[in-house]
């Protein structure tokens, strides 16, 4: 569990510890998933690593291997809650171009 700014406001990062994204700045794209089949935010520029998209989730269970965005959580037992807002929030500002880049800072 990690967390991340857009401007002023903290929301929380979730994925599985054996694919956890490096701390670091990455640059955000507006992709076609094949799976979702659907336009979704996808996080470019890991190292080895391709297709980690940001979705709703609220536990580790809920991904295979991209990143659950919410802006509430309880650390002790990994769980995060609102993703739905919160992934449409960096969809619309990724989208309109006022965010191009999300820093992930910190793992709990």
């Amino acid at each position: 569990m990690g967390w991340f700014q857009i401007d002023t406001e903290r929301y929380y990062s979730l994925e599985r510890s054996d694919v956890a994204i490096p701390a670091g700045e990455y640059d955000l794209e507006i992709v076609m998933s094949p799976k979702f089949k659907r336009e979704m935010v996808e996080i470019c520029g890991v190292r080895g690593r391709t297709k980690i998209l940001i979705h709703g989730g609220n536990s580790v269970y809920d991904t295979d291997g991209c990143v659950c965005v919410g802006s509430g959580c309880r650390e002790k037992i990994e769980v995060i809650w609102d993703c739905k807002e919160i992934v449409k929030l960096i969809f619309n500002m990724v989208k309109e171009g006022s965010l191009k880049s999300i820093k992930i800072i910190d793992a709990f």
